[in-house]
């Protein structure tokens, strides 16, 4: 009965995986171009761009810093990737980076946080985030969504929720769902410098569909072995 149960679960993860995948990856239009984006002489890029304002759920994590602000975090890189990353006060985020620098690609940094790729129109930052989960429960799901920002100063972002989107292919932009982004608040993104941060190794990477040419998918393997 054991290795029964074994078995349905192993077959019904897999589909799940399966699933999930082609939720988002048909609405992943943003893929790397393995170049150089340029993003760096129009914002500073090294370090994250924080807001004070984050949801409720993340409440208890942070009560275990014992703050009293929260925050929420996005940081890019100048090859084009994105990250929507763990939110914490400015002062730890070097500590928090050079933790993942010292334990490398298999850091639970790379696996874990919301990672895509972005686009520079006019004055606006368009972000394409997916985020898989380390296991899958009714708690912690596949999600993709496409954020933009709009750049407002070299060192601060204006989120734009009028402009956001989800991901999914099963999803209806309702009149609701309109109204729901035209009352969202508009979020302030300030620019926190870091001296030192990690390379984007995301889990995207690995992911021939993630690049825009497959011989920069399979020069970035080459580069990882």
């Amino acid at each position: 009965m054991k290795f029964l149960f074994l078995i349905c679960a192993m077959i019904f993860v897999s589909c799940s995986q399966f699933e999930t995948a082609s939720r988002y990856r048909k609405n992943f239009t943003y893929c790397n171009k393995g170049e150089y984006t340029g993003l760096d002489t129009v914002i500073n890029i090294k370090g994250v761009y924080l807001t004070t304002t984050i949801s409720e759920s993340y409440n208890n994590y942070y009560k275990a810093y014992r703050m009293d602000t929260l925050y929420d975090a996005i940081i890019f890189w100048a090859d084009g990737t994105a990250g929507s990353i763990a939110g914490m006060a400015p002062n730890l985020y070097q500590s928090y980076f050079d933790k993942i620098i010292r334990k490398g690609r298999d850091n639970y940094f790379y696996k874990k946080s919301s990672w895509g790729n972005y686009r520079i129109a006019g004055d606006t930052i368009k972000v394409q985030y997916l985020y898989v989960p380390l296991f899958l429960s009714l708690n912690d799901s596949w999600s993709g969504v496409e954020n933009c920002f709009r750049i407002s100063k070299k060192n601060t972002l204006e989120s734009l929720p009028m402009m956001s989107k989800a991901l999914d292919r099963y999803y209806k932009d309702t009149p609701e769902a309109k109204e729901n982004r035209k009352n969202a608040k508009k979020e302030i993104y300030t620019f926190v410098p870091v001296e030192r941060i990690p390379p984007p190794n995301c889990w995207l990477k690995k992911k021939k569909w993630f690049w825009c040419n497959k011989e920069d998918w399979k020069e970035y393997k080459k580069r990882r072995k």
